[in-house]
């Protein structure tokens, strides 16, 4: 497996937009595609209380695959986000958040952070994206993201998307979702790191995550980045913690916290608006991209009959460019079958553009 470097990225798009992004690159120092305008970028756009490293063992596992012999799949980079109010785009833009995001915290926003990145609407990362093969790959939320900031301008020129159970659902005047009451009562504050892992560790829907994934709430290792004169080793940082006290929580002063606070978590969840405007605008984004979709084969937060009315709504699997299920997971896919994840997008990305499958079974 090779060995990845990473460079972490400051976005800032103000005064025109609000909220300041954390982003990242990832790469491998020995691929001959760095500079090959035929080889993939790949941006991954994380879901709903989670942040960009959690993405990490997936872009591992991914180079793993694109780099054993006979693969064809040549990947220049990825690249990982922090949407507006999670990881560490949510410490930078605290303050914000708490000026009337605090209700309700709209999906578009996603949408929003990622046109203005991909479009070079802000300063800090000083890449032309659309330069780029460039493929996006989102979950749950992120997928949600992914699929409307094609529908701002300047135009985003995707290759190709990926959604991996996207959270695309028809309108429901009474429809609540299942997340926000646990959300909204959650634990989020603990007296120390070890303590918090130890917390995870305990909870038995977290027991199946891969290990990987799990360990980035906690730590994280970063590269540094190869033109600055540092010493060619990895440094830790916090990726899913930070240090207390916070705007949220102002009078604790020793412990550690979650990036995402459990208030502007359930207030994503109230958002009932955006899931069904990507509902609506499926069929059409069908039409003018190859658009890739994976469930997990466990239907446990979205029902079956859901998933297939989101696919029959689009106009049927036929008209995506392939459709996967993944045996054994559920929608937190990302977190408990990573490995299986990565060959799953090393799949799509062998896939000449433009080529179609109607199931492929992992």
């Amino acid at each position: 497996m090779p060995s990845l470097e990473s460079q972490s990225y400051r976005f800032d798009p103000q005064p025109d937009y609000p909220f300041s992004l954390a982003v990242k690159r990832l790469w491998d120092p020995t691929s001959p595609f760095l500079d090959d305008p035929d080889a993939y970028s790949l941006l991954f756009v994380h879901g709903t209380g989670f942040h960009k490293e959690q993405w990490e063992p997936i872009i591992e596992d991914l180079y793993d695959q694109a780099g054993r012999d006979g693969s064809p799949v040549k990947l220049r980079e990825a690249w990982t986000i922090d949407t507006p109010n999670h990881g560490d785009s949510a410490v930078w833009n605290e303050h914000v958040l708490q000026q009337g995001y605090e209700s309700v915290f709209a999906w578009e926003e996603i949408a929003r952070s990622v046109h203005r990145l991909l479009s070079g609407l802000g300063s800090g990362v000083d890449v032309d994206f659309s330069t780029r093969k460039l493929v996006g790959i989102g979950h749950s939320s992120g997928a949600v993201g992914l699929i409307l900031s094609t529908t701002y301008h300047p135009p985003v020129k995707y290759s190709l998307l990926h959604l991996v159970e996207p959270m695309i659902l028809p309108y429901d005047p009474v429809r609540n979702n299942i997340l926000e009451g646990p959300a909204a009562k959650r634990r989020d504050t603990w007296a120390s790191k070890e303590e918090a892992m130890k917390a995870f560790q305990s909870r038995p829907s977290w027991q199946v995550w891969d290990p990987r994934v799990l360990k980035t709430y906690v730590v994280t290792l970063i590269a540094p980045h190869p033109c600055r004169k540092t010493e060619n080793i990895r440094h830790v940082q916090e990726s899913g913690l930070r240090p207390l006290p916070t705007a949220y929580y102002p009078d604790q002063t020793e412990g550690v916290t979650l990036k995402c606070p459990r208030l502007s978590e359930s207030a994503q969840y109230r958002d009932k608006i955006t899931t069904t405007r990507a509902y609506n605008f499926l069929s059409t984004i069908t039409e003018r991209l190859p658009i890739h979709i994976l469930y997990g084969a466990v239907d446990d937060y979205v029902p079956r009959f859901i998933k297939d009315k989101v696919i029959n709504h689009a106009g049927g699997v036929q008209k995506f460019a392939s459709f996967h299920r993944v045996p054994g997971a559920g929608h937190l896919v990302t977190q408990t079958h990573t490995t299986e994840l990565a060959k799953a997008i090393h799949e799509v990305l062998l896939r000449p553009l433009g080529a179609t499958s109607v199931t492929t079974r992992l």
